[in-house]
């Protein structure tokens, strides 16, 4: 039987959190590590994945590291979910799983500090619910994020993270200033009050020093509550533990930036299958009261919340922490998982599980399948999307190949740094005389809203070049990225607008037939798009695959052109599956009356009837007559429930009593929409009606002179009132 851990790597070596036979997580002691970690924390391993130059020397070190973990283990194959700083990119993350080729230390999840952070707090305090600010404030490095933590799930709102706090570029004194700053710029990222947050969950050394953590209880007005060494290790354990079927897996709606785990590694690797056996325990026992120097779990609090009073926190020591969790029935068994309850023989990895739609965890990846990120030439040459053609060949999904940047597209280009996310540097773009820079960091570009506006001129370029310098940039130019993702679309969106209707029907002749639908283990990537909200609605409700692409131009949901360059955005990403129209879902007709009949009956004649209040009498009477064939005997509503067709026809049959006179109907008018200015109006619809005169809609221009007319109809009560 395999080892189920979680582990977090930090400055000090690592923590580690294992799952034992009684099926509860324990904080486990490395002190047999000693004299590795030793070695390795003098060449700052981790911290070196940030570095080009040390990388190499980190995945040596990385190794050596978990060779010593593998043999405190005992060397028994080891399923890890490992949590990793924010700031690392795909090329730290998949030298990480370098590190571990050649150990049986096999990773099942990357999650984010933060986000097993919130795992572990939830599991510890059951209380936590709501919009929780959680905050990782480590020897080098600030990562906070705003999530919504629920029962089993994480749905992370905004996270930011700064590096660099070992007083070289943050002194002491003002890490608390930028703990505020960076608060509130994610506090605004996610759209949400302040007064909304309901915990202040905080880890890492430096917010265990008291003096820290007291001040932090300021930034929202809530203590905050400093969890112990290892707990995000144990957010991670729980992660991997719930990935083996074993636990109910958690929902990490993160901010999909996470690639899965087949794209990082490349070709995944073969194991021989593993046999459990009953009675190899996952992790050897071990018992507080054996040694006096490591209290129990009730000496050793998780979780203090930490005000003016608070306890200095105890001194970091090697010791262990056991967290006994609730088993919940027929799924947490308190003894040792029975042949009924046992995980299967052979463990698949991850990347070959069943892929849950609902679950944005497994989302797919906008790494590359394999190899080396293509990096960004010093200069060059960029060409411009001339022709439609052009934009739908793009291949943004993932990276392109070293031969694909020698003349690329300005799309291109830019998209490249999505998966670049450790260069930081200034993007030079030059057309003729006009010049264009862009900071770029972290697979974003950094602007502000004006300067965004005027670098999107650039995708109207025919041609152009470039030059990247590699730079790093001050927090105060960090807090404006945007991701590169939505930056390309939005330029994009500029050149779409520059084709006429009939170049986007011509490109779509081949689709007008069919029925695009979203895929939905793809939705994840709808957020990368930042599609407005008309655009938004037509994709939930109009991209279904039950309609061909031909009628839904023709319904003219967000216009014709606007459909079509949606299409075309979404075909980039890979988001639309085309296929033959299917049947729609059809409703419970006897739900369907119900809700129209609650719906007519509080309600005035001309919503009855469901005609505008302008509505003259001829438009009137075919809806009513519509309504006695759907609602009438023999009719199509009718066969499936008399009763409530006949009461909505019986609503329908006041409407119409009323609505077929002028006088009534004018009257009713009044009622209904007792703030309507008549005077205002009657010169509005009279020269709507010369308008539509001159265009030669005689037609109409007649009802709307009718319409002007009866704004002078008096009602025959109001006809005896004095005139002021």
């Amino acid at each position: 039987m395999p080892h189920l851990i979680g582990l977090q790597f930090h400055t000090d070596g690592l923590a580690v959190a294992a799952l034992r036979p009684d099926q509860t997580i324990v904080l486990r002691p490395v002190a047999d590590m000693a004299s590795i970690i030793q070695r390795t924390s003098a060449l700052g391993w981790k911290w070196s994945l940030g570095v080009d130059e040390r990388e190499a020397n980190a995945v040596l070190v990385g190794r050596e590291l978990l060779l010593g973990l593998q043999h405190a283990m005992g060397d028994d194959h080891i399923l890890a979910g490992v949590a990793v700083p924010a700031t690392w990119g795909d090329r730290q993350r998949r030298a990480l799983l370098q590190a571990m080729e050649g150990t049986t230390v096999e990773t099942m999840r990357l999650v984010r500090d933060t986000t097993a952070l919130a795992v572990a707090a939830a599991l510890i305090d059951p209380t936590i619910a709501g919009l929780c600010a959680i905050a990782h404030v480590g020897t080098h490095k600030l990562e906070f994020t705003l999530a919504e933590v629920s029962a089993g799930t994480v749905r992370v709102r905004a996270r930011q993270s700064v590096v660099g706090l070992d007083g070289a570029n943050v002194r002491p004194e003002a890490l608390l200033p930028l703990v505020t700053e960076v608060a509130n710029f994610v506090t605004r990222q996610a759209g949400a009050n302040p007064a909304d947050v309901r915990r202040f969950i905080c880890a890492g050394r430096r917010a265990a020093q008291p003096a820290l953590a007291n001040a932090l209880g300021g930034v929202y007005g809530l203590p905050a509550e400093v969890f112990g060494e290892g707990v995000i290790a144990l957010g991670a354990a729980h992660v991997a533990v719930g990935l083996t079927g074993m636990t109910t897996p958690w929902n990490l709606l993160d901010d999909l930036d996470e690639p899965a785990l087949a794209n990082l590694r490349g070709k995944p690797r073969r194991r021989a299958p593993i046999t459990p056996s009953p009675a190899a325990p996952l992790v050897a026992s071990f018992n507080p009261r054996e040694r006096p120097d490591v209290p129990s779990v009730e000496e050793i609090p998780m979780v203090a919340a930490h005000r003016d009073t608070a306890p200095p926190a105890a001194p970091h020591d090697v010791r262990e922490t056991i967290v006994q969790r609730s088993p919940p029935p027929e799924r947490l068994p308190s003894q040792p998982p029975t042949a009924a309850h046992a995980p299967p023989a052979t463990i698949a990895p991850p990347e070959e599980r069943p892929s849950d739609g609902g679950r944005i965890s497994e989302h797919p990846s906008y790494a590359p399948p394999s190899g080396h990120v293509a990096e960004v030439a010093a200069s060059g040459p960029f060409v411009g999307l001339p022709t439609l053609d052009v934009v739908r060949a793009l291949h943004l999904v993932n990276p392109v190949e070293p031969d694909g940047l020698a003349r690329p597209s300005l799309a291109t280009l830019l998209n490249q740094f999505t998966f670049l996310r450790a260069s930081s540097g200034v993007l030079t773009l030059r057309h003729r005389a006009e010049e264009i820079v862009l900071p770029v960091d972290r697979g974003g570009v950094c602007l502000s809203p004006a300067e965004r506006n005027r670098a999107l001129r650039a995708f109207e370029w025919a041609d152009g070049t470039y030059a990247f310098r590699r730079e790093k940039h001050a927090w105060q130019l960090q807090k404006l990225r945007v991701p590169m993702t939505a930056f390309v679309v939005a330029g994009l969106r500029i050149r779409l607008r520059g084709f006429e209707d009939p170049v986007f029907t011509q490109a779509h002749l081949p689709k007008l037939r069919l029925a695009p639908s979203v895929i939905d283990d793809r939705r994840g990537r709808l957020a990368r798009l930042v599609l407005p909200e008309a655009e938004e609605r037509a994709v939930d409700y109009v991209l279904d695959g039950s309609r061909s692409f031909e009628a839904m131009l023709s319904e003219g949901y967000i216009g014709r052109t606007t459909m079509h360059r949606l299409v075309v955005l979404l075909d980039l990403f890979g988001i639309l599956h085309w296929a033959q129209p299917a049947a729609a879902a059809v409703e419970n007709p006897v739900a369907v009356m119900t809700r129209l009949l609650a719906k007519i009956e509080g309600a005035n004649h001309f919503l009855a009837l469901g005609v505008h209040w302008s509505a003259p009498t001829d438009e009137i009477r075919q809806a009513w007559e519509k309504m006695q064939t759907l609602y009438g005997m023999g009719g199509t509503w009718q066969r499936h429930e008399p009763t409530l067709a006949a009461r909505i026809l019986q609503r329908g049959a006041a409407a119409w009593a009323v609505l077929r006179l002028d006088a009534t109907r004018v009257r009713h008018r009044r009622e209904a929409y007792p703030g309507m200015d008549e005077e205002l109006l009657a010169p509005l619809v009279e020269s709507r009606a010369k308008a539509l005169e001159m265009r030669g809609e005689a037609g109409e221009a007649a009802r709307m002179m009718r319409l002007r007319g009866e704004f002078h109809v008096t009602a025959p009560d109001e006809a005896l009132k004095p005139k002021r």
